[in-house]
């Protein structure tokens, strides 16, 4: 295409994989303030903020009647031009907007007025409501061979796809749903690892929840964007001045629809909290001055807090361990039971000399229908994945969830879940050597009792020889 462009009209043209287009939405609703007063200058428009069904759009009701059909008309058509969201500035989505009213001014209002009022409505009432960001979905179906499938569904589970597996002979297919950020250059991967024996297809599926909202590292200040102020504008003493979203209910001059407005009596009460705010304001914040103890032992409190040490947990992949031994693989053969019971009694028996948390991870994805189980046996934790779950997604997502808490260690041979847990903050163990400390442990432990067991007397035999010699 390239060459083609470039021949025909001597026009140089680059393509690239483009950007994903975010969208946002709310989740509850708000009754939204916007008043727009410089000099001169008039409007109030009051807006209710509603969810509407994934998929629709903004959609607009009238139900102002205290307003002129002209203005309710231009009010409406700002509407669905559309604003900005207060989470990432992305357009708004899914959104019933319903006209409650407002006021205008026989003399000083002017078309233009509703339209900054509209804008400025729509962003006070945002600022209130819950609000998500949506990103765009595929639809896709992957088709890998078998011994291609723990890689895909790995990766799958990578790029937060929700999806089901169904093998026909030699054959996996995967069918789900994943975001179009994670997956839109999946296909050059797929080739990669199944030597151009996998197929990929995809269709777009819509927008929904996004996945992943920490890979977005989000910037945006919604108060700080001139294009769609938060605030509203207010008239005194012949001059307009700025007023927050936060305090737009004070100002205001047409009362709530929905909900009561605040009543305030002649003789104001104020509670500690308000005369500290009013202090802030007027002085600056209050700095508290601590005493030379009190700063000392907080210093001591915040060092010893540093020294803690966390406690330990052992993340086991089981199935990879009972590979990695001689005798747990020859059990395996005749029953894939009796091998893990065997290794649990072992964990369990080398967790009593340690006193780690243990938790033994054994594969499930296999197991068709599969929900995934966790139980407690004795002292140590025994997870079975779910369908379509394989014990190294399963201990990956252990591994950054507990770093904070643990200090980590996962048994395992399989390097491309060393590197992966070793990236997450955690320590690798290989099978071999998990299965050497648990034998040295238990060794050592027969050891030492052995040694400081009381040696016992046989009292009945040393009586009938003093019996013998008398």
């Amino acid at each position: 295409l390239t060459k083609r462009i470039e021949d025909l009209y001597h026009i140089h043209v680059s393509f690239d994989q483009g950007q994903i287009r975010y969208l946002e939405t709310i989740t509850s609703s708000y009754e939204g303030v916007g008043h727009y007063e410089p000099l001169k200058h008039y409007a109030e428009v009051h807006l209710l903020l509603e969810p509407a069904v994934s998929g629709s759009g903004i959609c607009v009701i009238d139900h102002a009647k205290n307003l002129d059909p002209h203005f309710v008309r231009s009010i409406m058509r700002y509407c669905y031009r559309g604003v900005a969201g207060v989470l990432g500035g992305y357009p708004v989505t899914d959104i019933q907007i319903t006209v409650l009213g407002g006021r205008s001014h026989i003399k000083h209002t002017e078309g233009g007025d509703f339209r900054e009022a509209t804008r400025r409505a729509l962003r006070q009432g945002l600022m209130y409501c819950e609000s998500v960001i949506l990103e765009p979905y595929y639809h896709f179906e992957l088709e890998v061979p078998s011994g291609s499938m723990s890689k895909a569904l790995y990766d799958l589970e990578n790029m937060h796809a929700t999806f089901k597996v169904e093998t026909v002979e030699s054959t996996v297919h995967i069918e789900g749903k994943c975001p179009v950020s994670t997956m839109r250059n999946y296909i050059k991967e797929v080739m990669n690892y199944t030597k151009g024996a996998g197929k990929l297809n995809v269709e777009y599926a819509g927008y929904d929840k996004i996945s992943d909202l920490k890979s977005l590292h989000l910037t945006y200040d919604p108060n700080t964007d001139e294009r769609f102020p938060t605030g509203s504008v207010f008239c005194k003493n012949g001059a307009g001045f700025y007023v927050p979203y936060n305090e737009v209910e004070q100002y205001m001059h047409v009362p709530y629809y929905l909900k009561k407005t605040k009543t305030y009596s002649q003789q104001n009460t104020y509670k500690d909290e308000d005369l500290t705010v009013i202090f802030e304001r007027t002085y600056g914040k209050v700095k508290t001055r601590l005493s030379d103890e009190t700063t000392y032992n907080r210093h001591i409190e915040k060092q010893a807090a540093l020294k803690e040490i966390k406690p330990t947990c052992l993340l086991v992949d089981g199935y990879n361990v009972i590979g990695a031994s001689e005798r747990l693989s020859a059990l395996a053969q005749d029953s894939y039971d009796i091998a893990r019971e065997t290794l649990l009694n072992m964990v369990g028996n080398y967790q009593g000399y340690v006193d780690y948390t243990v938790i033994v991870v054994f594969d499930g994805y296999k197991v068709k229908g599969s929900l995934g189980s966790e139980e407690k046996i004795g002292n140590l934790y025994v997870v079975y994945t779910k369908e379509a779950q394989t014990a190294d997604a399963y201990i990956e997502r252990a591994t950054k969830e507990l770093a904070s808490s643990y200090r980590v260690y996962v048994a395992t041979s399989d390097l491309l879940e060393q590197t992966i847990i070793l990236g997450n903050g955690a320590y690798r163990i290989s099978s071999r050597e998990f299965l050497h400390m648990m034998e040295t442990t238990s060794n050592a432990s027969k050891e030492a009792f052995e040694r400081n067991k009381e040696v016992s007397r046989n009292f009945l035999l040393e009586d009938l020889n003093k019996i013998e010699d008398k």
